[in-house]
């Protein structure tokens, strides 16, 4: 029974598992559907002849996310997840091995065929949403044949030492070979539940280094600026012009654009209705022509469950362009991670979307807000700098560091906290807007003003002294 728990028969799925962020499509259903098809294709013609012996990461069900599909240079990369067997667990997800995977596909230079890459990252304590540090598996998807290199910083680690004799591996006896950890896994409901559950460690030997020009160039931009990076460009339309992943702005940028945002008479109906509900009521922000700065709808408003709602921001003309989101906090505390990155869609994917000019992605940057309306205040999230919001946002498609985000987040809450006797509202908001500077500074600006006032945004700052002030900066 464990013998069949642990070695699963591979098994492909060419169906997305839906998700609370959606990435825009990244490029046009023809040019997508044509490497699906490719794909299936030659997926059954390999498997009809071939039966090959897997090790226990390869022998997962493939969930691929073809509609988080994008280009980048010559390749197109999909996210995928790794499923475990029923009765399967690790310490950091039920049902799913939690580490970033992406299918790469590209053709042949030479043959005109399509080539099938899986690129998986193993990530330790160094990495974050800005960057990854750990070890890199690259391998044929189909065959197995894996590589290794260890990595820090989205940079590859060079050194006379096998590339993973660091970090989440122990070393073999051979000099040239290292076993890997892929995950602690463990295999619960034995006998029926009538024995412990079984936990272990998941090892892959390794012995094959990463070629020094690899797939994993592009995936990492092919500058070392991060996995899912702004490296690639667009073709066509946005060559010649400025990169808009250049634009900053300052404080008093933010505070002129929370003001002109919030004196939208729509923007103010909504939050009047909004304001006291006892549940979280959002609804997006959108753009009716994306090649017009000034073109600005609220969309209809929806109900959220408690303190959560489902926020799925999309980049197309069947469902909207959406710009942003705009919903209260029952609870009263202020904005947390997941309002910067469920209301964001990717920079980097639009950057690198041909349908997607310039001129669409500039007013992106601009005008992106994500509102949050709490305890008689409203809060304004904007982009303080277009590249490094692109490194945070691409990094939480992980789930791993979303968790590990929103700890470190509810742990400066509580260092905020501690030594206030009997912290108030206001205590908890400062408290939650220090945190969230603390992680985001140098991606977003935080903007804040007293509902019913009018051009009185004043930007949030941390002091130094592990305080926040606000003031007017313009």
């Amino acid at each position: 029974m464990r013998r069949l728990l642990l070695y699963l028969t591979l098994l492909f799925s060419l169906h997305a598992c839906s998700k609370i962020e959606v990435p825009l499509e990244d490029f046009g259903q023809d040019e997508l559907g044509s490497v699906k098809e490719f794909f299936k294709k030659d997926s059954t013609a390999y498997y009809a002849g071939n039966r090959p012996n897997y090790n226990f990461r390869q022998s997962l069900q493939r969930i691929i996310l073809w509609e988080r599909a994008y280009r980048q240079n010559n390749k197109v990369f999909v996210p995928v997840r790794l499923r475990l067997s029923e009765g399967m667990t690790t310490d950091e997800s039920e049902g799913w091995l939690p580490h970033r995977v992406v299918l790469a596909t590209y053709k042949d230079s030479v043959t005109g065929d399509y080539n099938y890459e899986m690129i998986t990252l193993l990530s330790d304590s160094l990495s974050s949403t800005r960057s990854f540090t750990g070890t890199v598996l690259l391998e044929d998807f189909f065959k197995g044949d894996v590589k290794v290199a260890k990595y820090a910083h989205n940079e590859r680690v060079l050194g006379t030492q096998h590339p993973a004799a660091e970090g989440m591996i122990t070393t073999s006896t051979s000099s040239d070979c290292a076993w890997v950890k892929v995950g602690s896994v463990c295999v619960g409901d034995i006998n029926n539940g009538g024995a412990p559950d079984i936990c272990g460690d998941r090892l892959e030997l390794q012995c094959n280094p990463i070629d020094q020009e690899s797939t994993i160039d592009d995936y990492f931009g092919g500058n070392g600026e991060g996995g899912g990076s702004t490296g690639g460009g667009n073709d066509g339309n946005n060559a010649g012009d400025p990169n808009p992943m250049d634009k900053t702005d300052d404080d008093c940028d933010a505070a002129t654009k929370a003001n002109k945002l919030l004196a939208k008479q729509a923007v103010i109906d909504l939050i009047s209705r909004i304001k006291g509900k006892n549940v979280e009521w959002g609804a997006y922000l959108i753009s009716n022509n994306p090649n017009m700065p000034n073109s600005f709808a609220v969309g209809t408003e929806f109900e959220g469950e408690g303190n959560s709602i489902n926020i799925s921001p999309r980049w197309d003309q069947t469902n909207g362009y959406h710009m942003g989101f705009i919903h209260n906090h029952p609870s009263g505390s202020a904005p947390s991670p997941s309002d910067v990155y469920n209301a964001a869609h990717s920079l980097n994917q639009m950057y690198n979307n041909p349908s997607v000019s310039n001129i669409q992605l500039t007013n992106y940057i601009d005008n992106f807000a994500s509102i949050v309306v709490s305890n008689g205040y409203i809060y304004t999230i904007t982009i303080k700098h277009a590249r490094n919001f692109s490194y945070m946002r691409d990094a939480f498609f992980d789930k791993k560091i979303q968790e590990k985000e929103n700890t470190k987040y509810r742990e400066s809450v509580n260092e905020y906290l501690e030594n206030i006797f009997q912290p108030t509202p206001a205590d908890y908001q400062a408290a939650g807007e220090h945190a969230l500077l603390k992680l985001y500074g140098n991606e977003i600006n935080l903007s804040k003003q007293k509902i019913g006032e009018t051009n009185s945004n004043k930007t949030i700052k941390r002091d130094g002294k592990n305080k926040v002030k606000s003031n007017k900066p313009c």
